[in-house]
């Protein structure tokens, strides 16, 4: 996937949008924020052009094939910061990033439901990440449960992983501890998803397969049919089969504590542990256990002090 012609402009984005003349959802699909995942790009590009020639049953979908346009053209994650942390308009734009969050936000903020699709650097298979619970809380408040939780359902993958934004701000306070009292910074963790949620809309990440995996373009494209299927967008789109879900919860981040910290193993996303299971080790021996049975995931071999290594995730009776 990465051998893809790399000469996008990339002083302006791409935005395409199609709207039926009935009122309906407003979908918005987003591909390449991180410019090293190719798969959405390929899946909104393929299903763009099918679109072309089909009648919507009633609302819009936009596409935005590539987010990270300057990542994209170098073939890297990002270029000065990633997209897809802390996330919001800036004033005075400084980084590249900072100039396609300037335009990413406002169009964001016009619809009421993103796919954002993505892939990841170790595992396997593909899954989605969905928001909270309905909640009141300061961290992620939330009322939308019900609907993204059904568009979720009919993507038909197997694996369901939610708590991204609580552990993420559970690690910006540890964070701050571990870097000696610099400011936590609970809004590290909001993405596309966070800041669409944050606006009212609802939202879903998949992680379509891992980077190189020439599935991923399908997986990506059978998400975009499945959730334009859903919401009633066109009107032909066959339902995904139902597998039985694995409901899984992040919860915690783990951060690396001493420059010579290691993961332990060559893990991949959802490996499993047993409570006691060594996760990451140091030249003195292991230095974080898993606190109970459960997964590895996103793990990352290569991390400064203060940084993420990986999550440790927890089975989940949430969707039953």
């Amino acid at each position: 996937m990465n051998a893809l012609p790399k000469s996008e402009p990339d002083s302006r984005l791409e935005i395409i949008q199609l709207r039926s003349l009935q009122p309906g959802p407003r979908l918005i699909v987003t591909g390449a924020v991180h410019g090293n995942e190719t798969a959405g790009t390929i899946a909104i590009r393929r299903m763009i052009e099918e679109l072309r020639n089909k009648d919507l049953a009633r609302g819009s979908v936009t596409f935005v094939p590539i987010v990270n346009v300057r990542a994209y053209n170098l073939g890297q994650r990002a270029v000065d910061a990633n997209l897809n942390r802390d996330l919001r308009e800036h004033a005075v734009a400084v980084t590249y990033e900072d100039h396609v969050a300037n335009v990413i936000c406002p169009l964001l903020r016009e619809h009421d439901v993103l796919l954002d699709l993505h892939s990841f650097r170790r595992g396997d298979f593909p899954f989605v990440l969905v928001g909270p619970v309905n909640n009141t809380g300061e961290i992620e408040p939330f009322n939308r449960q019900a609907e993204e939780q059904a568009l979720a359902l009919a993507l038909g993958l197997e694996h369901m992983v939610y708590g991204w934004l609580t552990a993420n701000g559970a690690a910006a306070i540890g964070r701050e501890a571990a870097l000696g009292g610099a400011p936590a910074n609970v809004s590290h963790g909001v993405g596309m998803t966070e800041y669409v949620r944050s606006q009212g809309g609802y939202a879903l990440t998949v992680e379509c397969g891992q980077h190189d995996n020439p599935n991923g373009p399908e997986v990506g494209y059978q998400m975009i049919a499945a959730a334009l299927g859903h919401l009633g967008i066109i009107a032909d789109a066959p339902a995904r089969p139902r597998p039985r879900v694995t409901g899984i919860r992040i919860a915690a981040a783990l951060l690396k504590q001493q420059e010579d910290e290691t993961l332990a193993a060559d893990f991949q996303n959802f490996d499993k542990l047993a409570a006691g299971d060594v996760i990451t080790q140091t030249c003195a021996g292991p230095a974080q256990r898993a606190p109970a049975d459960g997964y590895i995931l996103f793990p990352a071999q290569h991390s400064s002090v203060g940084d993420k290594m990986a999550y440790f995730a927890e089975p989940s009776a949430r969707f039953g």
